[in-house]
């Protein structure tokens, strides 16, 4: 983490989308960019402690997907990885960069981001994928239960430190902070649309195809306390016409939360190695 643990906080902004706004941060500097994706109920906070981490080195710019963060909810609930593929080709459009970007996804915002990746191989440079496998045998309505409404802030951050014990102090706090919106009453709700309670609609999806079809290098990342399965991810990595796989140690499905400065690590060694 950066020094005195503080944040990097990036600058925020809006594109137009299909479904209506698109909120992005752009966490400035030179090198490499990177576009990172963050998977269900979740949102550009994700990535605050890999943003720090990555001040100097890289260009990271997060992106909220529609129904999340302080991106428009989908009137319609069109919340399908065909529409987050839509909502990333969207941000792409508007980087204006000479030079396709790393696409770093985590969860759902890695089945989006190959998606894209499959259907447009000029892109990105190369892939990072972090925990997720690309089929499901749990139904898109067999969902982890989580609370949507907390008393304050405080309550919040325990939440999330139970859930993600190895995560740094400053990062657990920006991810907890960001993660909720602040209601006239006093409590707390979750920044998403409630309708991720119920529905997970990516557990529909089945990627293998188009894993096999991408034509950049990808490198597939595992927690080694998450539920997502280590030999499926190795599979994945096989799968890919150029992929390779490396273990996360000390951390659950949200490695970009609880391992930070580990995931900036092998991200840039990857890069370096790959672009």
């Amino acid at each position: 983490m950066s020094e005195q643990g503080k944040i990097a906080q990036g600058r925020s902004r809006f594109i137009d989308g299909a479904a209506g706004k698109i909120h992005n941060r752009d966490f400035g500097g030179a090198g490499p960019v990177i576009v990172a994706l963050h998977g269900v109920t979740g949102g550009t906070f994700l990535w605050d402690g890999v943003a720090t981490a990555l001040q100097g080195q890289a260009r990271l710019v997060a992106m909220d997907f529609r129904g999340h963060g302080q991106s428009d909810w989908s009137a319609d609930r069109s919340y399908t990885t065909d529409a987050y593929a839509q909502d990333l080709e969207s941000v792409l459009a508007a980087l204006e960069i000479k030079t396709p970007p790393i696409l770093m996804g985590s969860s759902w915002g890695a089945l989006a981001m190959i998606r894209v990746a499959a259907r447009h191989p000029n892109a990105a440079a190369a892939l990072i994928i972090v925990d997720v496998e690309p089929s499901f045998a749990a139904s898109a309505t067999d969902v982890f239960p989580r609370p949507y409404k907390f008393p304050n802030l405080d309550a919040v951050v325990a939440w999330e430190r139970e859930a993600n014990p190895a995560a740094p102090d400053a990062a657990l706090a920006s991810f907890a902070s960001g993660s909720v919106t602040h209601m006239v009453e006093g409590d707390v709700l979750r920044r998403h649309d409630p309708f991720f309670l119920t529905n997970w609609p990516f557990r529909n999806d089945d990627l293998w195809a188009e894993v096999a079809a991408v034509t950049q290098p990808a490198l597939v990342l595992n927690g080694d306390r998450t539920f997502v399965r280590r030999e499926v991810c190795e599979k994945m990595a096989e799968a890919f016409p150029r992929g390779s796989f490396a273990g996360v140690e000390n951390s659950g499905h949200l490695v970009p939360l609880e391992q930070p400065d580990r995931l900036a690590a092998l991200a840039m060694e990857f890069i370096a190695a790959s672009t």
